[in-house]
Parts: C-alpha cells; sequence; structure tokens
C-alpha cells in the first residue's frame, strides 16, 4: 500500500488467511469443516480466518414485523399505561446520559426520555444538572405528572463523584451500579 494523499489518522487493514503464504487452502478448508456445523466455532472461523464479520441468523425479527409493532408516542410524555418512571445513568469523562424509562403491568415499558447532560464529570454543575434531571416531573397522558421513581447510576466512571452524589439520596431511590 502507498499512500497518495496525507493522512492523519489509523489504518485499518483486513487480509483473509486465503492470502496466507502459511495457510495452504486445504488446511482453511479442514478448518472451516470442522467448524461448520457449530455456530459458535463457525463464527470463530469467519472472523479470524476469512477476516469477515459473522452475520447471526435466526432469532432477530424480520425488520418490517418489528416495524408494524412500533407504537406512536411523545417522547417526553409518559404513555397512558405507564404506571412508574425509573431513570438509568452512564457517566463519562465529559457528559452523563441518562434513559427515563416507563414501566406498565405485564413488564412493558416505553423510553419516555433520553438526555445528554454535556460538561466534565468532575465539576459540581454537571451533578447539579443530573439532580434536576432526576427531580424532574413528566406529564402522563392522564394529565397526572410522574417524578421518576428510581435512578441507577454507573460507577465505572468518577467512582467517587458518583458514591457522592448517591449519598445525596435514599438508597432506596438512587442506587449505585
Amino acid at each position: 500500500y502507498i499512500a497518495t494523499e496525507e493522512f492523519t489518522g489509523h489504518a485499518g487493514f483486513k487480509v483473509s488467511k486465503m492470502a496466507s503464504p502459511w495457510e495452504t487452502m486445504p488446511q482453511l478448508a479442514k478448518k472451516y469443516e470442522e467448524a461448520k456445523d457449530s455456530p459458535d466455532t463457525l463464527k470463530t472461523f469467519i472472523n479470524t480466518q476469512l477476516a469477515e464479520t459473522f452475520k447471526d441468523s435466526g432469532e432477530a425479527p424480520e425488520w418490517q414485523k418489528l416495524y408494524r409493532r412500533r407504537e406512536g408516542y411523545s417522547i417526553g410524555v409518559a404513555p397512558k399505561d405507564v404506571v412508574l418512571l425509573t431513570m438509568g445513568v452512564d457517566v463519562q469523562k465529559d457528559r452523563s446520559e441518562l434513559g427515563v424509562v416507563g414501566w406498565c403491568r405485564g413488564r412493558r415499558s416505553y423510553s419516555v426520555d433520553y438526555q445528554v447532560l454535556e460538561g466534565p464529570t468532575d465539576s459540581p454543575e454537571v451533578w447539579d444538572k443530573l439532580e434536576a434531571s432526576f427531580n424532574n416531573m413528566y406529564p402522563h397522558e392522564s394529565g397526572r405528572e410522574l417524578a421518576v421513581r428510581m435512578m441507577a447510576i454507573d460507577t465505572g466512571y468518577r467512582t467517587s463523584e458518583v458514591y457522592k452524589f448517591c449519598r445525596k439520596f435514599s438508597p432506596s431511590r438512587v442506587v449505585p451500579v
């Protein structure tokens, strides 16, 4: 490969073992024969020997059927069947991302809200924004308002700040995970 233009990124390449001088076609065919009857070993063969992405089949519904099952509702408003709201938070270096889920009887759920709280998560302002979002009331289709009853917040990054934030609330309302 000879670059024809300036490039400052990271180049990546993939080469199948079919191009390898150390692997013969009969050896590769034998590996395939040994792998073909098991989805796990076939996946490994396709990924590592052919340098291709394995495409799973079977479990996923056809997209058209899934698309027809969609329901129309407004983001930021809890649909009529929702009886409880929860919030999940992922903390990163430069932001926190949160999702509010509305729960219905029978374990059905709706994505009610999604927010990205921009800013370095070692600054108090970001935690103030998160607290305000947690205390936000969401309109319900019935005309009432619902509060977020419980939050789960990721402790994988800024662990000490997350625990400090969690201590401001009852352990039954805010759970570090």
